[in-house]
């Protein structure tokens, strides 16, 4: 990874991670990822979960603007032919969860691997 990249992926950059997404909130557009781990959220307490994946390395698409180190997405159906390490391009609508602080991708449509 590049110093410049490291330099972006530090914690000091995750308050304009929100700020940029803040402004697309709501909004469907293109992003290019890398798939990271996956995992499950809990949604009432061990009774019932969803799968997640960890996004990294996240950039919207035409420009290729470098918007965060990572986010998670719900997980579904359009993950199974995909393995960790696999770069993608799909797109996502722009959400809050939790507390409102954080931001998810959330519907992908049109997932490829690049």
């Amino acid at each position: 990874m590049s110093n410049g990249l490291q330099e972006r992926c530090n914690k000091k950059s995750r308050p304009i991670k929100r700020q940029v997404l803040a402004k697309v909130e709501g909004k469907r557009l293109d992003w290019q990822a890398q798939i990271g781990r996956r995992s499950k959220r809990n949604l009432i307490r061990g009774l019932s979960s969803v799968p997640t994946v960890l996004l990294k390395h996240v950039r919207s698409l035409p420009s290729r603007f470098y918007v965060t180190d990572h986010l998670w997405m719900p997980g579904g159906a359009w993950e199974s032919d995909f393995q960790e390490g696999d770069r993608i391009e799909f797109c996502g609508l722009v959400r809050r969860y939790g507390n409102g602080e954080g931001y998810a991708l959330w519907e992908p449509r049109d997932v490829k691997r690049v």
